[in-house]
């Protein structure tokens, strides 16, 4: 997943001063949020765990 941001948003998170610094963290954070409140669901992966979002909610 953060490959994937910072290809698409490098020069956004370069130019955000301290978010800079932060926005893996930021990340990890709203995931784990998601996991409690049974937002996301865990699935099996080739390269390790993953996570969907659940459907009908």
């Amino acid at each position: 997943m953060s490959k994937v941001v910072w290809r698409r948003h490098e020069q956004d998170l370069r130019a955000a001063e301290d978010l800079f610094y932060t926005w893996q963290y930021d990340i990890r954070w709203a995931a784990q949020k998601l996991r409690d409140e049974g937002e996301v669901e865990r699935v099996d992966a080739r390269r390790g765990v993953a996570w969907r979002l659940v459907r009908g909610r």
